[in-house]
């Protein structure tokens, strides 16, 4: 093509541009003003409940926390509130701060919305108890209008004066029982609950609740800033547009882009809180994950409008050219501030990273680009690098180095393609890296650490080589040594968190200190901790010191985690059989935050639970205390099984594992055995437990009184 024709052609970009860029944004903006609730519902933390009118009672925590970290609980969004249960199926609960009876109640849910659970409690001086019933998102749920189609397997409940609760199934109505006017409670199930509205009023038609949660529309601010976003959105695919050969060809090529971000705020909260889960972001919210992902998916459209607006291409040397030794000395300067805060063998990052910013030399000297110019389109990788650090720098550096070395594309190919093809193999090497970087720099440097995914998606718990105290405390002179062993449930659960003393052994030992006895406790316990941990980390605590009793207190964690197609033991002798064949490539895939994160989104989503087996089965189990018991008596100490105490509902799989600890004690001798479960057998579970294990305060503090005593009895032998 002559000069005149490219000429021409740039021209009638430009003019296209002039025109389609502007309507594009024009349009972007209101389609996203339009579509700003859902918007917001997606990306925008929602508010909390306003308990003025409501009562939130929050399970665990010590029924203290009113925002949940990850998106569970209690939260008002754009149009409903939402409960979502928390761990083991325990939800939120909604009851109206107003005492005065109820006696009619109309509740309205989101069609995509989990049956709610509707508790009706009886009033004063009634005999009757709870009963529960199930609303299902099918409309009004008030009987009591005309002309409003209830549709079949719908529940609508009201309450009458006379003192009968009635549900209204199809077209019948049935009495479910008689009581007086009473009170409700709101729960969730089996899943997300989003409720629009709920009123609910007395025998005189007064009104005791009100609240309509759709009536909850974005600010003006809001409004403006996400017309603002669609705006810029719409600039990218009209500047991407404009780009090409022709405006429909543009659009056509543009347009599937949007399909990634569309799809963003197209999926329900329900799916970033999976995709938290799945991935095990611990300290990351699912709006902040929806964010994060929504940022990802444009950057495509803005690497395209950048490329087809030709602002990265690079032209000849001018006269006055950038001399080289400047370009040499800021670049390890650059290097060298990117480095701040790193020690040691860390410091090897300012070596590369200088070579790293050098690259486009290469592109330079080969391709006869201007050295001032170049420099100028890469100058935010250098600022990426100098704001940032090396560690979380690199990958936006080496991302916008792809961009700009892309644009040179037809240059590189005509004048230097072996140059071109250098720096383009560099800068794909420096993605990975630099992921991989910005990972290990992160909270998910820790979270994504082999060891600790292990025992998170195989239900194995910590590495015996991270078994440290969690908490530890002494009273008296001359004191017995007591160590406990357990999971969650014993020690650094969610529910109390900061507060270690508050678990069962520290109550323990804070009444066997008050009765007088010398006493050094130390508490191993963590989450996810087995009999398989245990057994396998005691030569290296007994290394440290010698117990005179170890308390072990196992069993969710062993035999209610069936997780895997293998046992815990069976892949210790597989990885002990492997032995050093391709140890040195395992280890560094172990190592690496990247492969373990690619490895958790591999993950199938649904999982053939029939071939997977418990990580300690009942057998494993016993060899595990059985060596327990052999090396805390040859060390002069004794051990004390405790049954794990779970919900009722979950007591049967748990049986033959306290059939075994019984045996066990009844076989070895220095071995003994306590039966809480039959001491706290007529506890009410809604007191003792937060979830299906982990006790509350309450719990913690029965269980350490049935403890006590049993405890003192073994130490009696070694008490001063």
């Amino acid at each position: 093509m002559s000069r005149r024709g490219r000429r021409g052609r740039r021209q009638a970009r430009r003019d296209r541009a002039r025109w389609l860029a502007p309507l594009l944004a024009i349009v972007g903006a209101v389609l996203a003003s339009l579509g700003a609730p859902r918007i917001l519902d997606t990306l925008a933390t929602p508010g909390a409940v306003d308990e003025t009118d409501w009562i939130l009672l929050v399970p665990g925590f010590d029924e203290q926390v009113q925002t949940p970290k990850l998106g569970r609980g209690s939260r008002v969004g754009m149009d409903a509130l939402s409960l979502v249960p928390h761990s083991f199926g325990r939800s939120d609960r909604l009851l109206p701060r107003d005492p005065r009876p109820i006696a009619r109640l109309e509740i309205e849910l989101r069609p995509d919305s989990a049956p709610l659970g509707v508790n009706l409690a009886p009033g004063q001086g009634s005999q009757g108890g709870i009963t529960t019933l199930m609303l299902q998102p099918d409309g009004w749920l008030d009987p009591s209008r005309s002309g409003v189609a209830i549709q079949p397997g719908s529940v609508a409940v009201l309450l009458h004066a006379g003192g009968v609760a009635s549900a209204l199934v199809g077209e019948s109505r049935t009495p479910l029982v008689r009581q007086p006017e009473g009170s409700i409670e709101l729960f969730a199930v089996d899943g997300p609950v989003h409720v629009r509205s709920v009123r609910a009023y007395d025998a005189q038609g007064a009104s005791i609740v009100d609240s309509d949660w759709t009536t909850r529309a974005p600010s003006p601010l809001q409004r403006i800033a996400v017309a603002l976003a669609g705006a810029g959105v719409g600039l990218l695919v009209g500047v991407s547009a404009a780009g090409a050969n022709t405006v429909a060809g543009g659009l056509l090529s543009t347009l599937p882009l949007l399909l990634l971000p569309g799809l963003v705020l197209a999926l329900p909260h329900a799916a970033w809180l999976a995709a938290v889960e799945r991935l095990f972001l611990v300290k990351t919210t699912t709006w902040e994950v929806a964010g994060m992902a929504l940022t990802a998916t444009l950057l495509p459209l803005a690497g395209l409008a950048l490329l087809r607006s030709r602002v990265l291409r690079v032209g000849r040397p001018s006269r006055r050219e950038l001399p080289l030794a400047l370009w040499v000395v800021g670049a390890v300067g650059v290097a060298a501030v990117g480095a701040r805060g790193l020690h040691g063998w860390s410091m090897v990052w300012a070596a590369p990273g200088a070579v790293f910013l050098l690259a486009p030399l290469r592109l330079s000297e080969g391709a006869t680009l201007s050295r001032g110019r170049l420099l100028a389109r890469d100058a935010p990788a250098w600022i990426a690098v100098a704001a940032l650090g090396w560690p979380v720098g690199l990958l936006p550096a080496a991302l916008w180095r792809l961009v700009v070395v892309v644009a040179q594309t037809p240059t590189l190919l005509a004048r230097a393609p072996r140059a071109g093809s250098d720096v383009l193999f560099l800068t794909l090497l420096a993605v990975p890296v630099g992921a991989e970087a910005a990972l290990q720099a992160s909270y998910l440097g820790e979270a994504w650490a082999s060891e600790r995914l292990s025992g998170a998606s195989l239900g194995a718990g910590e590495d015996a080589s991270g078994v440290i105290a969690y908490w530890s405390a002494t009273c008296g002179d001359d004191p017995a040594e007591v160590w406990w062993f357990g999971g969650s449930s014993a020690g650094g659960a969610y529910q109390l968190g900061g507060q270690p003393e508050a678990f069962f052994p520290g109550q323990v030992h804070s009444a066997l200190c008050e009765a007088g006895l010398s006493i050094r406790t130390t508490n191993f316990s963590n989450g996810g901790r087995d009999t398989f941990t245990f057994s396998r980390a005691l030569d290296d605590l007994l290394a440290g010191g010698t117990p005179d009793l170890v308390v072990v207190y196992t069993g969710v964690n062993d035999i209610l985690t069936a997780n895997a197609p293998v046992t815990r033991a069976q892949r210790e002798a597989s990885a002990a059989q492997a032995g050093a064949a391709g140890g040195r490539l395992r280890e560094v895939a172990q190592r690496s935050r990247l492969v373990a994160g690619l490895g958790l989104l591999a993950r199938p989503v649904t999982r053939d639970a029939s071939a997977f087996v418990s990580a300690v089965p009942v057998p494993d189990a016993r060899d595990n205390l059985t060596r327990i018991a052999d090396a805390v008596s040859a060390s002069g100490g004794r051990v004390l099984l405790v049954p794990e105490l779970t919900r009722p509902l979950i007591d049967d799989p748990l049986a033959p594992y306290r059939s075994m600890q019984v045996e066990l004690a009844e076989q070895v001798a220095a071995v003994a055995y306590v039966d809480v479960v039959g001491d706290m057998r007529g506890a009410d579970p809604e007191v003792v437990f937060v979830d299906r294990n982990h006790l509350s305060k309450a719990g913690h503090a029965q269980l350490a009184a049935h403890l006590a005593p049993a405890v003192t009895a073994q130490l009696a032998p070694v008490a001063p």
